[in-house]
């Protein structure tokens, strides 16, 4: 990932769509010192954005609630534990 700033990217912004569509770079774009947006390829937006899609769905179609049980609190044994020392 290359990081440019704003100001930069600015004023070579042609020059920064073509290293994205020519040789696939990610650019970060800082202001004032601090990340504020990125540049990628389409592509490769499209996968990460698909895949974040598909993975807000499947948590919403799958939600469960976790017991607070213990699945081996039926065979667990009640009793109070020895005492352990070294």
């Amino acid at each position: 990932m290359i990081q440019e700033s704003f100001t930069h990217v600015r004023n070579h912004f042609g020059e920064m769509i073509d290293a994205v569509q020519t040789e696939h770079q990610i650019i970060q774009i800082t202001k004032h010192g601090q990340a504020c947006a990125v540049l990628m390829p389409c592509d490769e937006y499209q996968t990460e954005t698909g895949f974040s899609r598909r993975l807000d769905l499947w948590r919403q179609q799958n939600t469960f609630e976790i017991e607070e049980a213990s699945p081996f609190d039926s065979i667990r044994s009640k009793e109070v534990g020895r005492d352990f020392s070294w």
